[in-house]
């Protein structure tokens, strides 16, 4: 009587490698969905804020003092000149500028995050071919890696020095307009901390390039 060796069951190997690399590839896309979004964001309100900054405080006080007031419904002119009065221009422009250092630190994160998790599929789909026993002419599983790059269009690989660029004119004129102006208007504590969110501005947006560079 002849005895046969059971079937294994269960996932193998490969196939977990395989189902890692394609959670992997959902986490990455999401990332990446979220490092897109947040680049919107920060161009949207680096141009906002820098339009409503270069009409002068006078014409800018009067102009957020108009949409809060619709905003809140404020209708009485008492009320309204009460809030003109109250409004702290200084500390507006120091948390537009707070603002500004909080989107610029995220589009960073996810930015270094979707070029090392992209770098990790490469690698893991080399994994997975070897594992797959699969032939050297097989373009299975090389969609982020050897495919990817042997495909890529040069002009798609300028899009990042594009991104690049309009940050750092945005950006640069931002803080230069907000730095000049209190240059010439002097220097108080909320100045002071402008300085200081402008710098790690600085510092954040050259991590960005840096890591962009590997796109």
């Amino acid at each position: 009587m002849s005895s046969s060796q059971p079937t294994p069951s269960g996932p193998t190997a490969a196939q977990y490698v395989v189902e890692h690399y394609q959670k992997t590839y959902e986490l990455t896309y999401e990332f990446w969905k979220e490092r897109n979004n947040l680049f919107l964001w920060l161009v949207v309100f680096l141009a906002a804020v820098t339009l409503f900054v270069s009409l002068g405080r006078p014409n800018a006080n009067s102009l957020l003092v108009v949409w809060v007031s619709k905003t809140i419904g404020l209708t009485n002119q008492a009320d309204i000149d009460t809030l003109k009065n109250s409004i702290n221009f200084d500390l507006l422009q120091t948390l537009a500028l707070a603002v500004v250092f909080y989107l610029t630190v995220n589009l960073y994160h996810r930015t270094q995050n979707v070029i090392r998790f992209y770098k990790y599929l490469g690698e893991l789909e080399t994994e997975i071919r070897s594992t797959l026993n699969l032939p050297t002419n097989s373009i299975a599983f090389t969609r982020e890696s050897s495919y990817y790059w042997n495909k890529r269009s040069r002009l798609l690989g300028l899009i990042k020095y594009v991104y690049i660029f309009i940050l750092l004119v945005l950006l640069g004129g931002f803080v230069i307009l907000r730095l000049y102006e209190d240059w010439l208007t002097g220097w108080n504590l909320f100045r002071v901390a402008n300085v200081i969110i402008a710098l790690a501005i600085a510092l954040y947006f050259g991590g960005y390039v840096w890591v962009s560079k590997d796109s």
